[in-house]
């Protein structure tokens, strides 16, 4: 996937497997707050495409098998601005924005929900992704 990335434009900081089977970690390079926004979205689509040609799903849903090691696609913040410190208080403030747009996002309380619940439940929504 990650070569998949890089002919695609996307820069990838690092890549590697994970414990249970199937799962990568894959890094995207900093960048930007919309121009990483769109590499996701780019990344989600072509990891989706790549395995619906090998006759497999992709899915970034934070538990998608039960017994399984916990997945899904998850952030890492980095706040800085080249050769200036970044404030506590402009630290807090960043973080007070990403949760309270957190909190707005229906599909993250969407993906929060089908964590809790048992696998039978939620497999009928898996061919939806």
């Amino acid at each position: 996937m990650a070569g998949v990335l890089k002919e695609a434009g996307i820069g990838v900081r690092a890549s590697h497997h994970e414990n249970s089977p199937g799962q990568q970690e894959i890094c995207l390079e900093h960048e930007t707050p919309i121009k990483l926004a769109d590499n996701i979205m780019t990344f989600r689509l072509l990891t989706k495409l790549v395995a619906a040609k090998h006759g497999l799903k992709a899915s970034f849903m934070p538990k998608p098998l039960y017994g399984v090691n916990d997945s899904g696609m998850h952030p890492h913040f980095s706040l800085h601005r080249p050769e200036q410190s970044v404030s506590e208080a402009e630290t807090m403030s960043f973080m007070a924005g990403i949760l309270s747009n957190h909190l707005q996002a229906k599909g993250i309380e969407w993906d929060i929900y089908r964590q809790q619940i048992h696998q039978w439940e939620y497999e009928q929504y898996l061919d939806k992704y």
